[in-house]
């Protein structure tokens, strides 16, 4: 009898669970058919901008878009043709500098490298790769561009490789309020339920009511960022204005990964397909840029440390065992020294250790002050967005260290910090031929071999091509050095604040 009512008991509990679901399914297949709380794209809760141009402009014969003259201080003009034929696959590459292809420029940017690809695989298809690659633009600058390729270009596809330039900007996040966890497990379980979004709009209302905060759970006050990148190191001495800061880093991380997801969501409510790729960045053969003490090291540990590496320099060629261990010593005392992490990572390259080396030069990266590569939280909120979303997903880093003959990305198929080689474009585009045929964009098999192709493009390029990509790597090497020609960083306005 007992057991009989300990079942009953269980029955009833299961029973009230599976109503109690059921009714929530049927009250969110009744939103849907009806169109109610539709969730919709939010807009960007850490930045507002001074003014927003279109990056595209139809040119005076009314033909072609183009890019808008008024763009070309960070933008190479690309071109596209107003009437869409039946035919043309039409894809846009957003992104920074590494997507524009510098030092060079478009013309040997892994774009163009896959357009002459795809014109030799399916000439069937008229292929339209349009680059939208921006000098120093970081993600939350690709939104407004991203928006604009929607709604008036028909795309096809977008490509987004970003990730670089997150830190390139002034933004304050200290007035912004952190997201309680729930509701972050919310948004991202729930996000897409329109009864998710009705609850919430419902508790908007009710705040309103009650005379609460009506202001976002994300923010108070904005900073308003120009039109245009304003980065610190476009001014001389730009350097000085980076600092360790990990409450800063917390910020552009949020910022970065809050920006990624509306991308995914633009795309997804415009039933635009996205393929992203997550960047390279030099390891092996690139310095950090900036290195701090921690804040408490004291003058008896700073003593300690300069004898470390006094200790370390007199033993580079004699005995680099002895080398590493008192490089070791001084990054015990000061593990956020940046410097200290690739000066191990160096020297255990040399002696042929490539997996301790390797784990030293992600670490002087990620201690980077100035951080102008891909950290790693950024990485891994590419890489889970692009998992939660399905969005296929290219890791460039990991790609291109394969080709690699080194363990560790470095200057074999990069020109600098984090820009590919022109044979490291060219192994980027075969690598995404791929997922185009995997994906059913390409309906034929790609080409066996483009040698040629690609040679003949290069030889049309001619030699003034090559000096300007040399001189705009030299100028490159400069501002990443603070050492511009601009105003002295002190002359840099504030960032208005709405």
């Amino acid at each position: 009898m007992a057991r009989r009512l300990v079942w009953k008991s269980i029955m009833f509990r299961l029973g009230a669970i599976v109503l109690g679901l059921g009714l929530v399914l049927l009250v969110e297949g009744v939103l849907r058919l009806s169109g109610m709380a539709r969730p919709e794209v939010s807009e960007d809760a850490f930045v507002g901008f001074s003014g927003d141009r279109p990056l595209f402009e139809r040119s005076d014969v009314g033909k072609h878009y183009e890019t808008a003259l008024s763009r070309t201080n960070y933008f190479v003009r690309d071109r596209f043709v107003v009437a869409k034929r039946p035919e043309t696959f039409r894809a846009f590459f957003l992104g920074g500098s590494t997507v524009q292809g510098r030092p060079y420029a478009i013309d040997t940017a892994f774009p163009k490298w896959m357009q002459l690809s795809l014109e030799a695989s399916d000439p069937s298809h008229h292929w339209e790769m349009v680059n939208c690659g921006g000098i120093s633009y970081a993600s939350y600058r690709l939104v407004s561009i991203l928006e604009e390729c929607l709604d008036h270009y028909q795309p096809d596809l977008i490509v987004l490789c970003t990730g670089q330039n997150e830190y390139l900007e002034e933004r304050t996040y200290g007035a912004i309020k952190e997201v309680p966890k729930g509701v972050r497990w919310g948004q991202r379980y729930f996000g897409s339920w329109h009864l998710y979004h009705l609850l919430d709009r419902a508790w908007d209302l009710i705040r309103m009511r009650e005379g609460l905060d009506g202001e976002s759970s994300l923010q108070t006050v904005r900073p308003i960022l120009p039109s245009e990148v304003d980065a610190f190191l476009d001014y001389e001495n730009g350097l000085e204005a980076y600092h360790w800061d990990p409450g800063w880093r917390r910020g552009v991380g949020n910022h970065f990964e809050h920006n990624i997801e509306r991308m995914i969501r633009l795309c997804r409510k415009a039933a635009v397909p996205m393929l992203i790729l997550s960047p390279p960045v030099n390891l092996r053969s690139s310095p950090p840029f900036k290195s701090e003490h921690r804040a408490d090291l004291d003058a008896q540990e700073l003593d300690e440390w300069q004898r470390c590496l006094e200790q370390a320099r007199r033993n580079y060629i004699g005995d680099p065992d002895k080398a590493v261990s008192w490089l070791r010593k001084a990054r015990r005392i000061d593990p956020q020294f940046a410097e200290t992490h690739f000066a191990l990572g160096t020297m255990l390259e040399g002696m042929g250790r490539r997996q301790e080396a390797r784990a030293s030069f992600l670490q002087a990266k990620e201690y980077d002050v100035c951080p102008l590569r891909m950290l790693k939280s950024e990485r891994e909120s590419l890489a889970a967005l692009a998992d939660r979303f399905n969005v296929p997903m290219i890791d460039l880093h990991a790609f291109l260290e394969d080709q690699s003959d080194f363990l560790t990305l470095g200057s074999d198929l990069l020109v600098d910090h984090v820009h590919p080689s022109i044979r490291g474009h060219q192994l980027i585009a075969g690598e995404i031929l791929k997922v185009f045929a995997g994906e059913g964009w390409l309906n034929r098999a790609p080409i066996d071999s483009t040698k040629e192709i690609y040679q003949k493009h290069l030889d049309s390029l001619g030699p003034t091509y090559y000096l300007h990509g040399k001189m705009r790597l030299e100028n490159l090497m400069r501002w990443t050095e603070g050492r511009t020609g601009g105003l002295p960083i002190e002359l840099k306005p504030e960032t208005k604040v709405e």
